[in-house]
């Protein structure tokens, strides 16, 4: 396969356009959290980190897409399992910002993110009835 990225290839542009454009969110939130509160300084931390890993995470997908014209479900899944309990963490840390919030509704929210992510890992590397994949999903 190639070692350049072509023009045709809409699969590695794609990985491209996401890894370039969470860099660019990612300058986005950090140069933006001075002109905030002090309260959303760690709201906009997490983001800017948020997108910083994703952006890492698209632009190695690219490079192997690009290499042997294949991306592993386990990079979406790596990517999954490391943003979203941050995304949760930065979503209770928005709320905390706003109003006095239980400690409690963070694990709620962490527990339910996880088994949202590893039912679908599991479910799409197994044989996993798509209805009971479906179900767990809805109960995470």
């Amino acid at each position: 396969m190639n070692k350049l990225l072509l023009p045709q290839d809409i699969v590695g542009g794609s990985f491209w356009l996401i890894s370039v454009a969470m860099i660019g969110a990612a300058i986005f939130f950090f140069l933006e959290r001075g002109r905030l509160s002090n309260r959303w300084a760690t709201v906009m931390n997490l983001v800017g980190v948020i997108a910083l890993m994703s952006s890492i995470h698209y632009f190695y997908a690219k490079n192997l897409w690009v290499l042997n014209g294949q991306a592993p479900i386990a990079l979406r899944y790596i990517d999954w399992l490391l943003t979203f309990p941050l995304t949760i963490l930065t979503f209770y840390v928005m709320l905390n910002s706003v109003t006095d919030i239980k400690r409690g509704m963070f694990w709620r929210l962490l527990v339910g993110t996880l088994v949202l992510v590893i039912d679908q890992l599991i479910k799409e590397n197994s044989n996993m009835s798509v209805t009971l994949g479906f179900l767990v999903s809805i109960v995470g």
